[in-house]
């Protein structure tokens, strides 16, 4: 993530562009605590590649969930004050990124997977080297941070996380922490710099001896790496502690850290601080995923990214000195008074060879990478109070009038006065922002108010099935639609709904690209004088940053009731690619009429939506429009509620798809035996049940098999999909997501082994609500015997005679071959 090349390049120049920060739990008694802010993403990737923990059966959320609180406390100990930042809703111009991102890191690792021979894709080697995030890290992240009370802040930024997170250590006075090397290019006053996860090390006071013996500095200041003769292993890259994970130990901690800073990396290229975001934006950055087939126009295809990232910085630097006069070499072919003629210098100097690119061709190139580079810049808002950490909700970087997510979210009602009929609406606004300021509203849920889009989560599943999220998910969603645009509305896409999905948004395609790009500072106090023609740059960026405006949409009506016709464009699998499917959005009158759900007062209705409504009325019509309106589903506790209701639609929804298609196999093998939905109740650890010890066979776990992934896959998409439900209806206290108790492996250990489950598995009268009205749809028990082979030896074997040799010796190739039998899906 971040600009091309430039962690490796920062890795490569370690010595001359960081410098160490060592903090240490007797340091943290006399001195104040260091402010922290952690990119919550960085965070949970790096945490679920350090510790390794089993993912390909949907991830041990429990031992997840204890791993993060560690981490915590570990940084609170030896003094840092520890502030994580979440991604907000997606840019459009982020779109393209994020689709190819998806399908790079989950469904080809899939594809692959599924075919893999069950042998080889069951070894360690081949489940690290395409190892899947588990979707349900997210919420199990957060309620571990909740967990830790006052001691943690968890903040939703407005939009992109990066820009937000500078400017809250900004604000701080304090650091970033993430594995991003975007957090060297942002830059704001007041940013202290930049310390990568990956390069943290700890130490504990046992190892502290053994460490500072012979101890020696080099002409930087660092400590030189010595070979650690007590346990074999060397001190820095090669610790045993090397990492965000702590060691196991009572002994007190310390912790080392690197530091980098733009200042010092624009000072190591010999370039202007504000040609940073330039220089990220033509190495290339996630805003440029369209324009990578450029790149082979700018460096030679045996370069390394280093090369790459040094060929960048020096360009830029003969550019500025071309531009500004100063070179004695060469000379511009025409006068630089504009951004837009130095990033057109600056591209033909990149250029590897000449080129008959015509001038719309290269105009487009050029616009592309200022858009890219504007992408950096961090917002001035004139209500910023430079003492305060925090301003009152909703938005705790910004005031009302200038908060990105705020006004976005104000576009519908904004054009219009306000009328006793929209005050629900403006209610119910304010509801989401403090819901989703405080993590009960996902970033999901934002992307479907702010830009018409749904990015359901996706995880291992048959690549040659219809996907899971729409199958199982999208029916809830269009519920969660439903009741969002009725509430607050929706965003109205153009005519062309398959145009919307990837492209810019209406404010991009109604703005000039040049008449933002080109302003110039009448004052500029830019670091090379104000008759430096670099300074528009920096200048667009201030202006940029200053004069952001919501994005012009059409006349809406009063209330959310419209009858337009809405579709939120949706971004799921299709076959091996991520593609964007329009959904139409129903009327909440539709599905209210198609569920047999009957409103007392149906005109009261029209003025006070859902969101406003009571919590009995609110889980009513939630447990109605999932089909688990029963008696024994409301009596069950809140923690048992998700658990339940997510078992029965799996288990109904895919039981009426079967009957939609008759006759179809393949369908009628996607249906849930009752043994295997007794097996994912008894995967989680009720509080109310013993600590259930699982005894394995194999040490990794078992073998994963076609169907048990598949069965994981269906149940969390309607996870991922209800859980939007429930905090689209505000009812996230009373269904709580108990992801943090869930246990994959032992899902895939009770399908796998056969094991009978009883009482002391599953709660009492939770498998009872679950199969409430549910009798006689599951699918029959099948046999897992192995059947025997009729070409082989033992088949002929006479009674009472045993095998003719031990294991597989004379049988052949395909007899061996024919022995082996494989779950389908």
């Amino acid at each position: 993530m971040g600009v091309h090349g430039l962690a490796t390049y920062l890795r490569e120049n370690l010595r001359v562009l960081s410098a160490p920060l060592i903090l240490s739990h007797d340091q943290s008694k006399s001195k104040p605590t260091t402010p922290l802010v952690v990119d919550g993403w960085s965070f949970i990737y790096e945490l679920h590649n350090q510790s390794r923990l089993p993912w390909v059966y949907g991830g041990e959320l429990g031992e997840f969930y204890d791993l993060v609180t560690r981490v915590v406390r570990a940084w609170i100990s030896v003094g840092f004050e520890p502030h994580f930042v979440f991604d907000g809703p997606y840019r459009p111009s982020k779109f393209a990124t994020s689709a190819i991102r998806m399908t790079q890191s989950i469904i080809q690792p899939s594809l692959l997977f599924f075919r893999t021979s069950p042998l080889s894709r069951a070894t360690p080697r081949f489940l690290r080297e395409n190892s899947v995030l588990p979707p349900l890290y997210y919420a199990v992240t957060l309620a571990a941070l909740r967990s830790l009370n006052e001691t943690v802040k968890v903040l939703m930024a407005d939009d992109e996380g990066d820009p937000f997170a500078v400017e809250l250590a900004a604000r701080l006075g304090g650091y970033v922490t993430g594995r991003d090397s975007d957090y060297v290019i942002l830059n704001i006053e007041g940013y202290a710099g930049y310390i990568p996860m990956d390069q943290m090390v700890w130490s504990t006071a046992n190892s502290q001896e053994i460490e500072e013996e012979g101890q020696m500095q080099d002409d930087a200041g660092f400590i030189v790496a010595r070979k650690n003769k007590a346990r074999g292993l060397a001190n820095g890259t090669n610790s045993p502690f090397q990492g965000i994970i702590p060691p196991d130990t009572a002994s007190e901690l310390s912790l080392n850290c690197v530091i980098y800073t733009p200042a010092v990396l624009a000072a190591h290229f010999q370039i202007s601080i504000s040609l940073l975001p330039l220089l990220g934006a033509l190495i290339g950055n996630d805003f440029t995923a369209d324009r990578r087939p450029i790149s082979n126009l700018f460096f030679e295809r045996g370069m390394t990214v280093s090369q790459r990232v040094a060929r960048v910085a020096n360009v830029l630097k003969s550019a500025t000195a071309i531009a500004t006069g100063t070179s004695p070499k060469k000379k511009a072919r025409h006068q630089i008074s504009s951004v837009v003629d130095f990033v057109d210098l600056t591209i033909e100097s990149l250029l590897i060879r000449p080129t008959s690119m015509g001038s719309d061709e290269r105009e487009s190139i050029v616009e592309k990478t200022v858009e890219a580079a504007l992408q950096y810049a961090i917002p001035k808002h004139p209500d910023r109070d430079e003492g305060a950490k925090f301003s009152s909700l909703p938005c705790p970087l910004h005031g009302a009038d200038s908060c990105p997510l705020l006004v976005s979210l104000s576009r519908h009602t904004s054009d219009h006065p306000v009328e006793n009929e929209n005050e629900p609406q403006m209610h119910v606004r304010s509801l989401y922002l403090s819901a989703y300021r405080s993590g009960h509203f996902s970033p999901g849920l934002m992307d479907v108010l702010t830009t018409g889009t749904a990015w359901p989560d996706l995880f291992l599943e048959h690549p040659d099935v219809e996907t899971v999220s729409r199958s199982l998910g999208r029916p809830i969603r269009e519920w969660v639609y439903a009741i969002l645009d009725d509430g607050i509305g929706l965003v109205e896409h153009g005519t062309d709904p398959e145009r919307d999905g990837l492209g810019e948004s209406e404010a991009d395609q109604e703005s000039d690209g040049d008449e933002v790009i080109d302003v110039v500072e009448e004052d500029s106090d830019g670091d090379m004088g104000s008759d430096n023609p670099l300074a528009p740059l920096q200048g667009a960026l201030e202006e940029f940053s200053v004069g952001t405006k919501p994005p012009s949409t059409s006349s809406r009506a009063s209330t959310s009731r419209s009858r337009r016709l809405k579709h939120v464009i949706e971004y799921v699998r299709r076959g091996i690619r991520h593609v964007e499917e329009p959904v139409s959005v129903p009327s909440l009158a539709s599905l209210l009429s198609s569920h047999n759900i009957g409103i007392d007062d149906e005109k009261d209705l029209e003025i006070w939506p859902f969101q406003l409504r009571d919590e009995e009325f609110r889980l009513a019509v939630f447990l109605r429009a999932l089909g688990s309106n029963t008696r024994l589903v409301k009596a069950l506790p809140s923690e048992y509620l998700m658990a339940a209701v997510s078992l029965r639609w799996t288990v109904s929804r895919l039981t009426i798809r079967a009957d939609e298609v008759r006759p179809s196999v393949e369908r009628e093998k996607e249906k849930w035996t009752v043994r295997e939905a007794q097996a994912f109740l008894a995967s989680f650890s009720w509080p109310s049940l013993p600590k259930r010890e699982i005894l394995l066979a194999e040490p990794s776990g078992p073998p994963p098999e076609n169907r048990s992934v598949q069965l994981s896959a269906q149940i969390f998409a309607t996870i991922d999909a209800i859980e939007m439900l429930s905090q689209t209806l505000l009812l996230t206290t009373k269904v709580p997501n108990p992801a943090s108790m869930f246990s994959g492996r032992a899902f895939h250990h009770t399908l796998a082994s056969g094991e009978t489950l009883d009482a002391q598995h599953i709660p009492s009268g939770l498998w009872d609500a679950c199969a409430e009205g549910l009798e006689g749809i599951f699918a029959p028990e099948k046999d897992r015997k192995r059947k025997k082979d009729r070409n082989s030896k033992e088949s002929h074997t006479k009674p009472g005679q045993g095998p003719a040799a031990h294991g597989t010796r004379g049988q052949g190739m395909f007899d061996i071959l024919t022995g082996l039998s494989e779950d389908g899906v």
